[in-house]
């Protein structure tokens, strides 16, 4: 029990606990018990520098090149990072690994877990891949494992939501899981498998294929989507989006051709409703059904999934379908063709709407230099010279610091590349 209530947990959650024993005979200092559980607790990890990893573009196009003039971004980044550390974390079995802020919609409580919100584990992988700091690969490595376990259907009575993950996080006296999982929330195992890769951690492949067994499951139209079209562009950006990079991630884990069919199909949906005269995703946005949006929300998912697809692939539809979309967000498209869009459409700007986008379609771009000064606008437009340094709220943070990281490694990514 807590106050309040009785504590429920959602079927099929699973609970890892660890615990380290240390045998001696009592003499030992405070400080020689504090050094020894910090090997536990803050263990010595392997890994290249951070130079070599942004080298790869394994993580995307990432850079370990500051420039004076996005200081601000800088400052807040490493402001946000110790305001989760410290302020939005706890122990505990629903807090700890994961991060919680204010919300307004999730039932029950006055948190938001943001585990299941934006891919916060592939995020805090890219920053320490670009800046080398071991306390982001471990709290990343401690939000894989709560994911892993807490909000990860392990087993269920219903066969439709075996190996899904819960999509909201509310009060545990609600039930920490409060919604079911769905086939648009499909995702975040690309940040689950990179922990596991450099950390060896066997709790997180099971889950990221029973993430992946999931989609597969419930594709169009036989899942849960039977009363829309097979496929729809109705929210194309999260229906497509988290199950490509889902199936993308864990087939280069198990080369299993369930997960490489419903990939191509799932792909082949993504570039075919791509609008052939603006070149944009024209996406209807269900949580506000009166906009229909010419560049997809929720900081660039599909354009990060069609990327690591090409990254697997190697697709030529996919750079050509890059290039119609740098038409679109220079505005190169007459103009008579906005006619294609519905009246209460409208451009999108912002960071998260416009970093990942200009940042991947730069790499494929014949002249990268106009399309690249668009997504580093927005970057100062958001964190302006002599920001101040401030903490992020919380749900937002992977949006805003995936975009500007993405479009700053682009920059340099693009630079290195015409010096060839």
């Amino acid at each position: 029990r807590q106050a309040g209530g009785v504590l429920r947990y959602a079927q099929g959650t699973q609970l890892v606990a660890e615990f380290a024993l240390l045998a001696h005979d009592g003499h030992l200092s405070a400080g020689e018990r504090a050094s020894r559980l910090a090997a536990v607790t803050h263990p010595v990890r392997a890994a290249l520098p951070a130079e070599h990893h942004c080298a790869t573009g394994i993580f995307g196009p990432l850079t370990t090149r500051r420039e004076e003039r996005f200081e601000g971004y800088y400052r807040s980044a490493e402001a946000t990072f110790e305001d989760l550390c410290v302020r939005r974390r706890a122990y505990g079995t629903e807090d700890w690994g994961d991060f919680f802020g204010a919300n307004g919609y999730v039932r029950g409580t006055g948190k938001l877990w943001t585990n299941m919100e934006w891919e916060f584990i592939a995020y805090l992988v890219q920053r320490f891949s670009s800046t080398g700091d071991f306390r982001y690969l471990e709290v990343a490595d401690e939000a894989a494992r709560h994911f892993a376990s807490i909000d990860v259907v392990h087993c269920s009575s219903n066969p439709l939501w075996r190996g899904g993950s819960y999509v909201h996080t509310g009060d545990l006296r609600e039930g920490h899981q409060v919604d079911p999982p769905d086939f648009a929330h499909a995702g975040w195992t690309q940040g689950l498998l990179w922990v596991y890769y450099m950390c060896g951690d066997e709790l997180l492949p099971p889950a990221a294929v029973g993430i992946a067994d999931y989609v597969v499951r419930n594709m169009p139209p036989q899942g849960p989507y039977g009363s829309q079209p097979a496929f729809s562009m109705w929210n194309c950006s999260r229906q497509a989006a988290n199950p490509i990079l889902t199936l993308v991630s864990v087939y280069e884990l198990t080369h299993d051709p369930e997960h490489l069919a419903a990939l191509h199909r799932l792909v082949d949906f993504a570039l075919r409703v791509q609008d052939p005269k603006l070149g944009c995703w024209a996406t209807p946005f269900y949580e506000e059904p009166v906009h229909h949006r010419p560049s997809p929300d929720y900081a660039g998912l599909l354009f990060r999934s069609l990327y690591t697809y090409w990254q697997l692939a190697g697709d030529e539809r996919v750079p050509r379908a890059f290039r119609r979309l740098e038409g679109f967000l220079l505005q190169r498209h007459p103009e008579d063709t906005r006619r294609y869009l519905c009246p209460q459409s409208y451009y999108r700007r912002g960071l998260t709407n416009t970093g990942v986008p200009c940042a991947m379609a730069a790499l494929f771009s014949q002249d990268p230099g106009p399309v690249l000064e668009l997504g580093l606008a927005e970057l100062l437009r958001e964190f302006p010279s002599g920001t101040e340094r401030t903490a992020l709220e919380v749900r937002g943070v992977p949006g805003v610091f995936s975009s500007a990281e993405l479009v700053l490694g682009a920059r340099d990514a693009t630079v290195a590349r015409s010096a060839q």
